[in-house]
């Protein structure tokens, strides 16, 4: 039995008896320190992976967090039966992707094969991140504690940006970014942390005075510099994780519900008048809004949809679609800017339907789990990522994956692996 069985089961009205989840806990096995500590330092680095290399530690194919991920790996393979032992039905669907993905490169004419062979072995080590940070999140106490320190990591970026440390450049037009890294992708993953941040301080019970103020002064770090990047689609994609957060929020009664939801609509006023603020962030809206200025993603998403229609079932094929595309809007290369027509020209329908269907049970598990242990925080922080990609495509990027797990594992109790009494095994399943 795993855990989605006991988990249907009791949402279905089931009586799950006490040696029945007895015998279910019993083939789960705990992690070590040495594992759950690798898996936090892994999501510490991740929104830290660029400083690390503008300051030296690392290259472009060696960073700390890549390294730090290698040794994850080797160790979750050392505790395959903590790491493996509970498979999501959304990783086969997105096992079928990778399979036809590879099929593809390997079967078609691919322009670049430096470049292929490296993607595929990114995807399937990012396919064993899911596995591994699912059946981690599975723990309650292990997903509030990857929580934070993600927290921390995206506070830190942050921090440093306003700080003008390591590399911060100037984009023009007021414009912040730090060396190497794209604007966009940077205010994403600052307006992820933000999320994180404003629903960790609201799940949190008892904390002290000082955490508090420490939880609200980080949120103001994260909104100047999500501001800073210019970014429109992080705002956008920042706003309706914002609003996930505040509008479906099911704990408690209808005074905690009306003060989260007066939270989120204030750290959306305060975003809005940020941006009204700054001259650069307004002008670039205002061109938005009254000249449809997209930077160009317009005719790349035209190009990118007729070339969907062109090979509307098996796609141009890995590698290749770039430089097709790159022909249809006037470069050697050129990415899709949108993760859901890149999957289209990449793959066809035959792959881009498989992972389709994988984020809609991310999805589904989100909502159906708001009023559980992780609360609505997942769906929220999913939302902001379907939203992302609109304007983006991080399918290579650590924190979709990671994202995606917490969803996932966003039903689960206090802990599959750690004593669970009678009195309360119900709501920890649900």
């Amino acid at each position: 039995m795993t855990a989605d069985d006991i988990r249907e089961l009791s949402t279905a009205g089931h009586t799950v008896e006490p040696a029945e989840l007895s015998r279910h806990r019993m083939l789960w096995r705990a992690p070590s320190q040495l594992l759950q500590f690798l898996f936090y330092m892994f999501v510490f680095s991740i929104p830290l992976e660029i400083i690390s290399q503008n300051l030296g530690v690392g290259s472009n194919q060696f960073t700390v967090t890549r390294m730090i991920g290698a040794a994850l790996i080797l160790a979750a393979f050392g505790e395959h039966t903590v790491c493996f032992q509970d498979i999501p039905k959304a990783f086969w669907y997105v096992a079928i992707y990778q399979w036809v993905y590879l099929s593809l490169g390997v079967l078609q004419d691919v322009n670049d094969a430096a470049s292929f062979i490296p993607r595929i072995l990114t995807r399937f080590q990012l396919m064993l991140l899911l596995l591994i940070a699912y059946n981690l999140l599975l723990d309650q106490q292990t997903g509030e504690r990857a929580l934070l320190v993600l927290i921390i990591g995206c506070a830190t970026l942050a921090l440093l940006m306003i700080l003008g440390v390591s590399a911060v450049r100037d984009l023009g037009e007021g414009r912040v970014s730090i060396e190497g890294a794209n604007a966009n992708e940077l205010g994403m993953v600052l307006g992820l942390g933000l999320v994180a941040l404003v629903g960790y301080a609201f799940q949190g019970q008892g904390y002290s005075l000082v955490v508090r103020l420490v939880l609200w002064s980080s949120l103001g770090v994260l909104t100047l510099a999500v501001v800073s990047t210019g970014s429109r689609g992080a705002l956008a994609a920042l706003v309706a994780g914002l609003l996930t957060w505040g509008l479906c929020f099911g704990r408690g009664g209808w005074r905690s519900k009306f003060l989260v939801f007066a939270t989120a609509v204030l750290c959306i006023a305060a975003l809005v008048w940020m941006v009204y603020s700054t001259d650069s962030a307004r002008s670039r809206w205002e061109n938005t809004i009254q000249k449809g200025d997209t930077a160009g993603r317009e005719k790349i998403f035209t190009a990118s949809w007729e070339m969907f229609l062109d090979r509307p079932v098996i796609g141009w094929g890995p590698v290749s679609y770039g430089y097709e595309l790159g022909s249809r809007t006037g470069v050697a290369y050129r990415g899709a800017h949108n993760l859901y027509l890149f999957l289209l020209i990449e793959t066809g329908l035959v792959g881009a339907v498989p992972f389709f269907i994988a984020l809609g049970l991310c999805l589904q598990s989100a909502w159906h789990n708001r009023g559980g242990a992780y609360g609505v925080l997942p769906l929220a922080l999913l939302v902001l990522m379907l939203i992302a990609n609109l304007s983006g495509d991080w399918l290579d990027r650590k924190l979709l994956w990671v994202t995606l797990a917490y969803a996932l594992a966003s039903g689960a109790g206090s802990s599959p692996w750690r004593p669970l009494s009678f009195r309360n095994h119900l709501s920890e399943t649900t």
